[in-house]
């Protein structure tokens, strides 16, 4: 029994090829033998694939297609090629990480510090940065809610403590993107509650993601003036 199994092992793993009309195929399971693609080149920014087409780089396996995958993914990809039709991905372009803001309560601290780190100085900013600075961290703390507007007691000077209603929703831009374009403008709902330790902050999309198809857009007319029709983009 335990040399049938062994034996049934090795032919699962037999990797010997077999050819069929002119075409090579592994023996198991009948997969084709495609032909073998160089790694594709990792990048952060779309100045590197403007780089890499204007200095004629591997100029040889033209033509090129410039694929924008997503608001924070590029592909640089050959047309069909060999007798499987293959296309092979010659580049790819990520832009970085950046934190997951969207639904996420945070402490009034965490929430001013994430204002300054992951987003662009815009009014809608700055307005949230006056708003959270000045909530008023105590027990004896406000939030009133009527399902569309929220009232939260806030301390607007040395020792004035007031009412302020909060505008919604409120235009942000978010680092999303590569660095070399406008980063996208997004609606969202800034919402306070109460958490066990004291008033939390969160902001939730609004625009139901449409700023991820204007992106892909200002990313295609971004490479199109740099390139100047060198090469086919497709978004």
């Amino acid at each position: 029994m335990i040399t049938a199994a062994i034996e049934k092992i090795l032919d699962l793993r037999d990797d010997t090829t077999i050819d069929i009309e002119n075409r090579m195929f592994i023996k198991q399971g009948y997969t084709p033998v495609k032909e073998p693609m160089a790694a594709a080149l990792h990048l952060h920014t779309l100045t590197g694939i403007r780089d890499y087409i204007s200095n004629g780089i591997d100029k040889d396996h033209e033509p090129t297609i410039i694929h924008i995958v997503d608001y924070n993914h590029v592909d640089l990809i050959t047309g069909l090629t060999g007798e499987w039709k293959q296309r092979e991905t010659r580049l790819t372009a990520t832009s970085h990480e950046h934190a997951n803001i969207n639904g996420r309560w945070r402490s009034v601290e965490d929430f001013i510090i994430m204002l300054h780190s992951e987003f662009v100085e815009n009014e809608g900013a700055n307005y949230l940065k006056r708003i959270t600075a000045g909530i008023v961290d105590s027990a004896s703390a406000q939030i009133k809610d009527n399902g569309i507007t929220q009232t939260a007691t806030v301390k607007s000077g040395v020792s004035l403590v007031e009412e302020a209603e909060i505008k919604n929703p409120i235009t942000l831009k978010p680092y999303r993107t590569f660095p070399e374009i406008e980063q996208p403008e997004i609606a969202f709902v800034f919402r306070i509650r109460k958490g066990n330790h004291g008033p939390e902050c969160a902001l939730f999309e609004s625009d139901g993601g449409k700023w991820k198809s204007d992106t892909i857009q200002t990313i295609k007319a971004w490479l199109k003036n740099e390139l100047s029709g060198e090469v086919s983009i497709i978004a």
